[in-house]
């Protein structure tokens, strides 16, 4: 009834073709969709200062950081001693 390892009459590889095409098909679709939505929502719902607010949330903060004074290296905020010099008392 059925063979081993042999395609048959060959629409066993039409059909997975095809299956595989309905995929890929949809795979688009769902990515078009999703591209049009944020397409639409860019120049219609939200104006120039909405998205300026958006991006102001994302960006850091830049803070100073500290600098020691004997050796004169970067050094964190949160950091008590320099860890290049040892200094604790003369941090910036």
């Amino acid at each position: 009834m059925y063979s081993s390892g042999s395609l048959g009459s060959g629409l066993g590889f039409i059909s997975v073709g095809l299956v595989f095409f309905i995929k890929l098909l949809v795979v688009v679709f769902i990515l078009s969709l999703i591209i049009g939505l944020v397409i639409v929502a860019k120049n219609f719902i939200f104006n120039a200062q909405d998205i300026a607010a958006f991006k102001s949330v994302f960006v850091p903060v830049a803070r100073e950081k500290k600098t020691c004074s004997v050796c004169g290296k970067t050094l964190e905020n949160e950091w008590k001693v320099c860890p290049y010099c040892a200094e604790s008392e003369k941090l910036d």
